[in-house]
C-alpha cells in the first residue's frame, strides 16, 4: 500500500497543476474579454457622438430645404398670380370698347321734339 500512495499523490499533484492551468487559461480570457469590452465600449461612445452631430446636421439640411421649398412655392405662385394680371389686362382691353374707335354718339331728339322745333 505504501507504493499506491506516491501514485495517487502524483495524480492528486497532476490534477491540481491542471486546475491550476485552467484557471490561469480563465483568467487570460476574462482580461481579454474585459479589453474588448473597453474597446466595445469606446466605439459606442464615439458612435453616439457621431450619430448626435449626424442627427445636428440632418435638421440643419432639413431647414434648408424647407426654406428653399418655400421659396420656390412662392416664386411659383408670383409667376402665376402675374400670368393671370396680364391675362386679364389683356381681356379687358380686347372686350371693353375704347373711347377712340368709335365717335360719341349725340342723343338724338325724339320726332315728337322735332316737330316742335319747327
Amino acid at each position: 500500500m505504501a507504493t499506491n500512495n506516491p501514485d495517487k499523490m502524483d495524480k492528486i499533484h497532476k490534477d491540481a497543476d491542471e486546475v491550476l492551468e485552467l484557471m490561469y487559461m480563465n483568467v487570460d480570457k476574462v482580461k481579454d474579454r474585459g479589453e474588448k469590452l473597453e474597446v466595445l465600449d469606446e466605439r459606442a461612445e464615439e458612435l453616439l457622438a457621431a450619430s448626435k452631430t449626424f442627427q445636428k446636421s440632418s435638421k440643419a439640411v432639413a431647414r434648408q430645404e424647407r426654406f428653399k421649398n418655400r421659396k420656390w412655392k412662392l416664386i411659383v405662385g408670383a409667376t402665376i398670380a402675374l400670368v393671370l394680371i396680364i391675362i386679364i389686362i389683356i381681356i379687358i382691353v380686347f372686350t371693353v370698347p375704347s373711347s377712340k374707335s368709335s365717335p360719341p354718339v349725340a342723343p338724338s331728339a325724339s320726332p315728337q321734339q322735332q316737330l316742335s322745333t319747327l
